[in-house]
């Protein structure tokens, strides 16, 4: 019997004392040895998550999961300070099935169902302060999947759930976000812009501009001419944002 009070049935197989069998505890203590965050505080913590779950699903869905930095991309700054971002988790965090349960015997893995999912990533100004009441106090406020670390500046980042800083929600800004990396007008200043009016959309979306491909367009006419530009007038098959 080990630290963590499992009894051994053979070199390949434990049991949980508690639970008297192979529970989600013993799933993920199987995997201990496959990662690390490189801060001995931060295993701790993430691993205490995880031992603590059994047989109880909805616990499951409340652990830490240590998360690599290269499962996730589209990483882009979402504040002017550089402290909070955006991205997409390849992985997604671990659910269960119609039957209630969150491991797949077999494929010998956890089950996840929305793949590529928004997650915001936040900066910890310093390892020391995670801790398991700091811990509490983001999942009072939010939900946390996990930790992760910049491979380049070595920061480690909470990975949480994709909602607007500001509504606490998924707000109109937050719609609009998930849509940047579909579109690109080709020039840096004129996507800027666009963006910034869709940001500041939070709850009122009246005053937003939008990228519209050409080909979104039908029956175009000139009309005139002046010293600054052509105009032409046509149909935009789309229309505008309603609301």
């Amino acid at each position: 019997m080990d630290s963590f009070g499992l009894i051994k049935l053979s070199d390949a197989s434990e049991i949980c004392k508690k639970c008297n069998c192979i529970c989600y505890s013993i799933q993920f203590q199987h995997n201990f040895k496959n990662w690390t965050s490189g801060n001995d505080n931060i295993d701790k913590i993430i691993q205490n998550t995880q031992l603590s779950v059994h047989e109880d699903v909805s616990k499951v869905l409340e652990v830490l999961e240590w998360i690599p930095y290269d499962k996730l991309y589209n990483i882009t700054k979402d504040d002017e300070f550089g402290k909070v971002y955006r991205a997409n988790w390849i992985d997604e965090y671990i659910s269960y099935d119609e039957n209630d349960k969150s491991w797949d015997n077999e494929n010998q893995n956890w089950i996840r169902n929305e793949y590529n999912m928004f997650v915001n990533l936040k900066s910890l100004n310093t390892p020391n302060i995670f801790t398991l009441e700091f811990v509490n106090k983001i999942k009072f406020e939010r939900i946390f999947y996990g930790i992760t670390q910049d491979p380049e500046t070595k920061n480690y980042m909470m990975v949480l759930n994709n909602i607007c800083e500001r509504c606490n929600k998924i707000c109109n800004s937050i719609h609009f976000q998930r849509k940047f990396i579909d579109w690109t007008s080709g020039n840096n200043d004129i996507d800027k812009f666009i963006k910034n009016t869709q940001l500041s959309a939070h709850e009122d979306v009246s005053e937003v501009l939008e990228w519209m491909p050409h080909d979104r367009f039908h029956d175009i006419k000139y009309i005139a001419k002046d010293e600054f530009c052509e105009v032409y007038r046509a149909n935009w098959i789309d229309g505008h944002i309603s609301y």
